[in-house]
């Protein structure tokens, strides 16, 4: 497929020649999990998951980026995250908001957001720390 710049159905135009966007996408949550502490790639998947969608879909409309920042709120809010992480979850959503607004091919914003994002959160968490972990003990290799 790609040697010969072919589409599969689903792809997008601008994925010819070039991975799939969904492969970049699952490679990002694979370093995710292998690679980031838990409080921190679980929020930056589900805002990948559900936030770069939300916005691809809404773009153009008004409430397409409160709706994104609400939305990422939730999410740390569902990840673990208390009072005392604020400046982690305004970090974290508006970094997210900021990769969806500005990726562009070649690099993916299915590999920007969840990267990107966790890159945020990790160098911003020496500072305020993270919340414990909400599914047991895993780590990642960047504990």
């Amino acid at each position: 497929r790609l040697r010969r710049g072919a589409l599969v159905p689903g792809q997008r135009d601008f994925e010819r020649g070039r991975p799939a966007s969904y492969y970049q996408f699952g490679m990002a949550m694979v370093l995710l999990v292998l690679v980031f502490p838990q409080a921190v790639a679980v929020p930056a998947l589900l805002l990948a998951a559900f936030v770069d969608p939300l916005m691809g879909e809404t773009r153009g409309r008004w409430f397409s980026t409160p709706a994104a920042l609400v939305l990422g709120v939730l999410i740390f809010v569902a990840s673990g995250y208390r009072p005392e992480h604020w400046p982690l979850v305004a970090a974290g959503t508006v970094s997210t908001v900021i990769l969806e607004l500005a990726a562009r091919p070649p690099l993916d914003d299915d590999v920007a957001i969840p990267i990107g994002t966790a890159l945020v959160l990790l160098a911003l968490s020496a500072v305020v720390g993270l919340p414990p972990d909400l599914i047991g003990p895993t780590g990642g290799l960047i504990s």
